[in-house]
């Protein structure tokens, strides 16, 4: 049993619902508004001290973004949303706006699978090293940090990776 106030209840809800919008992780302040009232702020901690979601800010387009943990998924089920879970399905990363990641390892690089097969490992540009700035291929923003794939050289932003642990 899931012990959260209605008013968290009901933020879940919203983003639960919101969710297929945005592949499965629903950007925080997007469709589901969170003003900086301590009141919206506590519903919102209230859920993730609850495990049913995790927040994930992407500082270079400086979005937060929210992800369903494993109980956040089944407690949806419970309520009867589609977590837009279809939507997570893919073949390749030019073709979508979002790569699934498994079998994910690491500490202070993270690695895993995709659904494909391939191969993805984050990165980080190393200035000292003469390294230049990376494109996303997928949405074509310059990249100081990101994802690449081993197995083709694609690098993409770390908004278009979601990790399923």
């Amino acid at each position: 049993m899931v012990n959260i106030t209605e008013t968290s209840k009901a933020l879940f809800v919203d983003f639960a619902q919101d969710a297929g919008n945005w592949n499965g992780m629903p950007l925080i302040g997007g469709n589901v508004m969170i003003t900086n009232a301590k009141a919206d702020r506590g519903n919102l901690t209230q859920l993730k001290k609850a495990g049913l979601v995790e927040t994930e800010y992407d500082s270079f387009e400086r979005l937060t973004w929210l992800t369903f943990t494993e109980d956040g998924e089944r407690y949806a089920i419970e309520l009867g949303i589609d977590l837009g879970s279809n939507l997570l399905k893919i073949n390749w990363a030019h073709f979508h706006e979002l790569i699934v990641l498994t079998d994910i390892e690491g500490i202070s690089r993270l690695s895993g699978t995709a659904e494909n097969g391939a191969k993805w490992i984050q990165f980080e540009v190393d200035y000292l090293a003469e390294q230049t700035e990376g494109e996303c291929s997928i949405c074509r923003k310059s990249l100081v940090d990101g994802w690449m794939c081993l197995d083709g050289g694609d690098e993409v932003c770390s908004s278009h990776i979601k990790l399923i642990r």
